[in-house]
């Protein structure tokens, strides 16, 4: 059986990426003299060194003891979901920029 080096080192994979961000990209590589390779390449490494890097998030305790609530008249489930409501609309929103750029 005859294997080739590289394909014990390497892994090839296929990706989409919206053709106006493709484009970008595209542009910005040929003045850096870079290929699509060596950026995918790095990007990758930066986002697993940085996810290396991250100390995990450490909620501190504010809790509270007695017998305190919310007021006469307060509905928390319509809090609760005014709040859902605008974290779509926000995720949508972020979405549709990253896509636009």
């Amino acid at each position: 059986m005859d294997i080739q080096i590289d394909m014990l080192v390497c892994m090839r994979t296929s990706i989409d990426i919206p053709d106006a961000l493709l484009e970008r990209v595209r542009a910005r590589l040929r003045k850096e003299g870079r290929t699509l390779k060596q950026a995918v390449i790095d990007g990758l490494r930066q986002t697993v060194l940085a996810e290396d890097r991250q100390t995990p998030f450490e909620l501190r305790d504010a809790s509270f003891s007695g017998d305190v609530g919310f007021g006469p008249g307060f509905d928390e489930n319509g809090l609760t979901d005014a709040v859902r409501k605008d974290a779509e609309a926000r995720l949508v929103a972020e979405e549709a920029e990253r896509y636009e750029k």
